[in-house]
């Protein structure tokens, strides 16, 4: 996995390593069992191939990915809550699945108008859980923020990015000429996302988190 982190010694980002490593997924999708590390395995291909611009590869990928969740049952807009005896396993979950919806939002870029895989969220959907409750691997005293919580500091960099990354599929939708909700019009989305910028430049001025995949999103929509 560490070969997929690095850049590749040339310009052709499809290495004989990548290749190699290309093949081995084919051969663990032919044999093995699908699993959540199978599908955190697939995501850091997929962030190889979308940082380095290997397409058609990154959207293949990507389905891969998106038929995995399904296959295990994982759908972030209706996991269960906090303080259950298996939490770490249930937060893994959502952490992947809003990763996963992340990045189809990320590749959507290119094609505004190509459908979209994974369905939009509800305003209840949990947002993943804070990065202290996460790091301890302890289930946090109080529930998870949801999508519907105001964006404050010191959220933490994958809650923004989830954040962000919702905004980032409303927008497509308005592009694509999908009707949205009466409290998604154009200036009101508008607004919301200003108001994420504002969040995250204040988060960046004082240190408090890493801001930069947020705000590269928003950066787009701005």
């Amino acid at each position: 996995m560490k070969n997929l982190v690095l850049a590749p010694p040339g310009s052709d980002p499809a290495t004989k390593q990548y290749l190699t490593i290309k093949s081995a997924f084919i051969g663990a999708e032919l044999s093995g069992p699908v699993t959540v590390a199978v599908v955190q395995a697939y995501l850091l291909l997929l962030l190889y191939e979308f940082g380095h611009g290997i397409y058609p590869g990154a959207y293949t990928t990507l389905g891969t990915c998106i038929r995995y969740l399904v296959v295990l049952g994982i759908d972030g807009t209706s996991c269960p809550s906090y303080q259950t005896d298996n939490w770490i396993n249930l937060e893994t979950e959502r952490r992947l699945w809003w990763v996963v919806f992340a990045m189809e939002r990320a590749i959507a870029l290119g094609c505004p108008q190509r459908p979209l895989s994974m369905k939009e969220p509800h305003e209840n959907t949990e947002l993943p859980s804070d990065e202290t409750s996460w790091k301890q691997e302890a289930s946090p005293f109080e529930p998870n923020l949801t999508l519907a919580s105001p964006a404050l500091s010191n959220m933490g960099n994958l809650r923004l990015l989830a954040h962000a990354s919702y905004l980032l599929g409303r927008v497509l939708q308005h592009v694509s000429g999908e009707i949205l909700p009466e409290k998604d019009k154009t200036e009101q989305l508008h607004r919301t996302i200003c108001a994420l910028i504002n969040v995250l430049e204040v988060e960046n001025q004082l240190g408090i988190v890493s801001v930069g995949v947020p705000r590269s999103i928003l950066n787009r929509l701005g």
